[in-house]
């Protein structure tokens, strides 16, 4: 094989490479204050009255309850729910509607439901009661990390 057709061969898969990884970091998206899985039209937590980024993790109090997510390929999802939030649909019709077994069907064995924050480990925990409001910020006001509503 020439060097020509090796070059053209190597562009092509660097340049399909470049594009999936610039078309997962899409995946998450903010709606001015809801977090949606774009990949399944999925809305994960909605009215956000907190929140913080410690990466790869985005921690989220709201309507659904305390979300923790992995942003990476195949990450988990951590939630305490808080079932008045949830629609009790099977499926999701719009961004604002998700139903725990929607989230089952997605994210399978990645999925973690929690009873009590008892479940969450040492350094998890400081975070939720840092967004929930129960302890001093660890971050100043003006760190991008973190932002309370």
């Amino acid at each position: 094989m020439s060097k020509k057709y090796l070059f053209y061969i190597l562009t092509f898969i660097v340049t399909i490479s470049i594009l999936g990884i610039i078309s997962y970091s899409f995946r998450y998206q903010w709606f001015i204050n809801s977090i949606v899985d774009q990949n399944h039209k999925l809305g994960l937590n909605r009215n956000i009255t907190g929140f913080a980024a410690d990466y790869p993790y985005i921690y989220t109090y709201g309507d659904y309850g305390i979300l923790i997510l992995n942003t990476l390929p195949n990450g988990s999802v951590k939630i305490l729910p808080n079932y008045k939030g949830f629609t009790y649909i099977d499926g999701a019709y719009s961004i604002d509607d998700s139903s725990l077994d929607r989230l089952k069907n997605v994210y399978g064995d990645r999925l973690r439901v929690y009873s009590s924050i008892d479940g969450f480990s040492e350094d998890e925990q400081l975070i939720i009661d840092e967004i929930t409001n129960k302890q001093p910020k660890r971050f100043d006001k003006n760190d991008w990390l973190y932002k309370s509503f």
